[in-house]
């Protein structure tokens, strides 16, 4: 985001289709809530790796080093896994070693050694898994090189761990269901497994084995973050840019987090409509602004928070609520927006914002289809 926009969604539609009975309560959301709130007793060790011995050829630089967010790649990939480990985290150094122990030692992170980096990334996971296998229950393996990977990710896996105690936790970037990401958080009797491994087909080829047993689970997430490496210089500016909009979902995020709250179809068309019209004011008004306006509103933003707006409707305060469930997911942008998108007044704002955009855009939406304001409130005209 911003996307292209365009009109046509905006055109007087029928729109019986998309009507349904008052939804009820959405079935008990996976927000990322760490340490689960539910559970008693001493919670499992859980510990972390971070792949950092590549030679970043194609890159052609050290990766772990480069500058991300007023931090570091590494620190920025620390930070998500700090948000739920209880156990020790080890960076595994090899080619540019002296750099990234620096860098380690600056975050406050245990740096190990891959005497032998040549001989790939699984070595590097056999080496990392060698230092901790003894102190931990289980352990997430993550490159270097996925740092936007978010923190709710990790304490979704973390948390689904401390419950069901699978020997694999895996994330699901819904709606790429096909695909699991990073980091994997495998337990302390698979991560022994790998010690055994012979190194045929890597780190996969245990997860698979484990698979096959049944022993493995998916968790779905909102996060494209983590089914992205950035292994070239053009992969690094485009996780730049990403990295500075991370507190506004993309598309496919989204999607995951309709999936996620099992937001009914109807609601979600309604929010589809409420998005683009948002976001089409939007544009309208940087294409008029004169150029000596600073704050205008973003059109990006405009379009999820608008999609977003009515995620939990059926649940009381669902605003509020969608708001606090788009927080703990870390979008906190668009959070503002949907908690508060019906308490503004725009008489009392001089160039009006997302919120307010997504407000008017409501207002103009009935179900899917655009009507005009007098037709929205002939009710309460019709009543002075």
């Amino acid at each position: 985001m911003p996307r292209s926009l365009s009109t046509p969604g905006l055109r007087q539609q029928d729109n019986s289709a998309c009507r349904g009975p008052k939804p009820a309560p959405p079935p008990a959301l996976c927000l990322p809530a760490w340490p689960p709130q539910d559970i008693t007793g001493p919670l499992p060790r859980i510990g972390g790796i971070i792949l950092a011995a590549g030679e970043s050829s194609r890159m052609g630089r050290c990766k772990a080093i480069l500058p991300l967010g007023g931090s570091t790649v590494l620190e920025q990939t620390a930070l998500a896994l700090a948000a739920a480990v209880t156990g020790p985290v080890v960076v595994v150094c090899g080619h540019h070693g002296d750099a990234v122990r620096a860098e380690a030692r600056r975050c406050g992170l245990t740096a190990v050694t891959n005497p032998h980096p040549e001989n790939g990334m699984f070595s590097s996971v056999q080496c990392g898994i060698q230092a901790i296998v003894s102190h931990v229950d289980a352990a997430f393996i993550l490159p270097v090189d996925t740092p936007l990977v978010r923190a709710s990710t990790c304490m979704l896996l973390a948390a689904s761990f401390v419950r069901q105690g699978h020997a694999v936790t895996l994330p699901v970037a819904s709606p790429h269901r096909s695909r699991t990401g990073h980091p994997p958080l495998l337990r302390a009797d698979v991560l022994r497994s790998v010690l055994r491994h012979d190194g045929k087909d890597g780190l996969r080829a245990v997860i698979r084995a484990f698979a096959d047993l049944g022993m493995n689970t998916t968790v779905p997430v909102a996060d494209e973050g983590c089914l992205r490496d950035m292994d070239t210089p053009e992969a690094y500016r485009l996780a730049v840019a990403a990295f500075r909009r991370r507190h506004i979902p993309t598309a496919g995020e989204v999607l995951a987090l309709l999936e996620i709250a099992a937001t009914p179809p109807h609601v979600r068309a309604h929010g589809v409509r409420v998005g683009q019209a948002a976001a089409l004011f939007a544009c309208r008004m940087v294409s008029c602004a004169s150029p000596s306006v600073e704050s205008l509103p973003d059109a990006g933003l405009a379009l999820a928070s608008g999609t977003l707006h009515d995620i939990l409707k059926g649940y009381r305060q669902h605003e509020k609520a969608g708001g606090a469930m788009l927080r703990r997911y870390g979008f906190d942008a668009a959070a503002r927006i949907v908690a508060a998108h019906r308490d503004t007044d725009p008489a009392r704002v001089r160039i009006p914002g997302e919120r307010e955009l997504v407000m008017l855009a409501d207002k103009y939406i009935r179900g899917t289809t655009l009507i005009p304001m007098e037709e929205r409130f002939d009710q309460r005209i019709a009543g002075r």
